[in-house]
């Protein structure tokens, strides 16, 4: 018998990064059999409602999740991280808002990196509306696309590693309102979400580069999170394998068994065939739900008392 299976990072088209339509990411989960599904849109939601609607009489569970990205100051310097936030409360007005607030900040970073482009690079045709008209929305990594696409570059990840993945780089703008990591777990928290670690070794490399060191304060940063509370880690992620070459995944069990943390993973799809690339053991869900019981528990035997 084959054991359940489940991908917890998969985006969908209202991400504004080339994603599937959330429809057609149930169909494709349901294809490859998982049991399991969590659309975690960049700082968006998707109708929930219509997906419950959608999968009645379907065998899979739908997880409402979240990615949100935040700053995380460190040295003196702004570290950019992921949180991924499960169970959440789709319709709380403070994520909503928030979530509104972000998607406008990236429509302005956007305008304003392709302005950078258009001057430093002319012989370069990359056009602000023209992206906004085809994806009905504009993100960096969209911007990434359509170089790649109109192969000014090889692959769109060399956008971020040249033109404006860091501060140093020609065409870099930094995001006007970007949430402090506290602030962010606060949002999934206020939404009776549970938030956890996006692609730690991400998180380490970048730290790498950002410090030009292998210094062991590094070692502090984890910790750290755990205070701003984090409650878990995703260690598996099938769009970071990059960051995945000779990485000491045994630090990070260590730590998970440590402090108690959750585990989740997942494809990080943003395409149909990428999802279920990478899945994790069904028990690793059944945990989470566990959590979010707790979780809802607590909130309220405090509204009654």
């Amino acid at each position: 018998m084959t054991k359940a299976k489940a991908d917890l990072h998969v985006h969908s088209d209202i991400s504004h990064e080339g994603g599937p339509e959330a429809k057609k990411i149930i169909d494709k989960a349901l294809e490859i059999g998982l049991k399991a599904i969590a659309i975690t849109d960049h700082d968006a939601i998707p109708n929930l409602e219509d997906l419950v609607e959608y999968r009645k009489e379907k065998d899979i569970e739908i997880i409402p999740a979240i990615e949100i990205s935040a700053r995380l100051p460190i040295n003196k310097k702004d570290m950019h991280v992921h949180i991924l936030g499960y169970h959440i409360d789709s319709q709380n007005v403070n994520l909503l808002s928030s979530t509104k607030k972000i998607k406008e900040a990236k429509k302005i970073q956007c305008k304003e990196i392709i302005e950078k482009m258009n001057e430093k690079y002319p012989q370069y045709d990359i056009n602000f509306n023209e992206i906004l008209e085809k994806y009905g929305g504009i993100s960096r990594m969209l911007v990434a696309m359509e170089m790649e696409k109109k192969g000014y570059i090889k692959d769109y990840h060399d956008a971020f590693k040249g033109y404006f993945g860091l501060d140093n780089m020609p065409c870099y703008v930094p995001m006007k309102h970007e949430l402090h990591i506290q602030e962010a777990i606060q949002l999934i928290n206020d939404a009776r979400g549970i938030p956890i670690l996006a692609h730690p070794p991400t998180l380490k490399n970048a730290y790498k580069k950002m410090f030009k060191t292998n210094d062991p304060g590094y070692d502090e940063v984890l910790p750290l999170l755990i205070d701003y509370g984090i409650r878990g880690l995703e260690m598996a992620n099938a769009g970071t394998e990059r960051e995945l070459k000779n990485y000491d995944f045994l630090e990070l069990w260590a730590f998970i068994e440590d402090y108690g943390l959750l585990v989740t993973g997942g494809s990080d799809a943003h395409e149909l065939d990428e999802i279920g690339r990478e899945v994790i053991p069904y028990r690793y869900v059944a945990a989470l739900n566990k959590e979010k019981k707790r979780i809802d528990s607590t909130k309220y035997k405090l509204e009654k008392n």
